[in-house]
C-alpha cells in the first residue's frame, strides 16, 4: 500500500508536472489551491515541476504575484525542471495529482502518475479524459471550488485513495506499459505489412 509523504509540517503534498506556460493551467491552479487552503481549511502543498520558459517571464512573475496575493508562500513549491530521479520522488510523495492544461495531446505525467498509483483530479479538455479514463476525477467545469472539494475528500479519505490509485495502476498496465506498447506497434507495423 502506497503511502504518500507529507512535508516537513504534515502537510499532504500535491503534484503538478508540465512546461510552466500559460496552457498548462497554473492560475487555476493556485485558485484551488487558496480554496483548499484558506476556505476549506485543508493545507497541503502544491509541488509544481516543469521548466520554466524564460521567453515569459510576465506570466512567470504573475505566478509570484498570486502566491503572494493569495498568501501561499507556505504551500506552493517551484521545482523547475528536475531529472528523472527527483521526479519520481515527487510522483512517490504525492497524495493527489493535478492537471489543469488548457490543452494536451495526450499528457505523458497523467501516465506517470497512474503508473506510481497516484489519484489523479484534472479538467476535461482535449485529450485528457481519454488518457485518464476510470482512473481518475475529470471535470468538465472550470470551477476551482468544485476541484477544491474533490481534493480535500481524496486528502481525507485515504480509503478511496488508494483505491482511485489503484485503479491508475491498472490501467497503466493495461493500456500504457512498455510491453502493451510495444505489442501495439508490432501489430500496427503488421497490418499495414499486409
Amino acid at each position: 500500500q502506497r503511502q504518500p509523504a507529507r512535508d516537513d509540517q504534515g502537510l499532504p503534498r500535491l503534484l503538478s508536472v508540465g512546461r510552466i506556460v500559460q496552457s498548462k493551467g497554473h492560475p487555476f491552479l493556485l485558485r484551488v489551491l487558496r480554496y483548499l487552503v484558506h476556505d476549506l481549511r485543508t493545507p497541503a502543498v502544491l509541488d509544481i515541476v516543469g521548466k520554466p520558459d524564460h521567453r515569459l517571464l510576465a506570466y512567470l512573475r504573475m505566478l509570484e504575484l498570486m502566491v503572494r496575493e493569495f498568501r501561499l508562500e507556505p504551500f506552493v513549491s517551484f521545482h523547475g525542471e528536475i531529472d528523472s530521479q527527483a521526479l519520481a520522488r515527487r510522483y512517490a510523495e504525492a497524495a493527489v495529482f493535478v492537471c489543469a492544461s488548457e490543452h494536451e495531446g495526450f499528457c505523458v505525467p497523467i501516465v506517470e502518475a497512474m503508473a506510481f498509483g497516484v489519484p489523479i483530479v484534472a479538467l476535461s479538455t482535449t485529450a485528457v479524459p481519454e488518457t485518464v479514463g476510470d482512473a481518475g476525477i475529470v471535470w468538465d467545469e472550470r470551477d476551482p471550488r468544485r476541484f477544491a472539494v474533490t481534493i480535500q475528500r481524496l486528502l481525507n479519505t485515504p480509503a478511496e485513495r488508494q483505491w482511485l490509485g489503484e485503479q491508475g495502476r491498472q490501467r497503466y498496465a493495461a493500456k500504457f506499459a512498455n510491453l502493451i506498447i510495444e505489442r501495439q506497434l508490432v501489430a500496427a507495423v503488421d497490418a499495414g505489412a499486409h
